[in-house]
């Protein structure tokens, strides 16, 4: 049974392992542009730049923790996950230019 990127291989006459990289690339730079909207709803609904600065807010008693310990917690790791994205992207590039 052939895989779905067989089947596209042949469909468009392109070699399979492209037409992953492809996707691969397109399915990450898609994760990074909603992980970028969310940071950015962050950054607005709080006019801070770093989840860093929602803790002090908080601990200082300037906002009350809740909702604000959840979103903390939620950007920080929105955070990192753009940080394995960037990577997962740069190793893709990497790659790409060794094929």
């Amino acid at each position: 049974m052939a895989s779905i990127w067989d089947a596209l291989a042949v469909t468009s006459h392109r070699d399979r392992d492209l037409i992953e990289h492809e996707a691969a690339r397109a399915g990450i730079q898609q994760e990074l542009r909603a992980t970028h909207r969310e940071t950015a709803e962050y950054v607005e609904g709080y006019s801070i730049s770093h989840p860093d600065e929602l803790e002090y807010l908080m601990a200082s008693g300037q906002i009350p923790g809740h909702p604000a310990w959840e979103h903390r917690i939620d950007w920080s790791n929105l955070l990192l996950y753009r940080k394995r994205l960037l990577t997962m992207l740069a190793h893709l590039t990497k790659a790409g230019t060794h094929a």
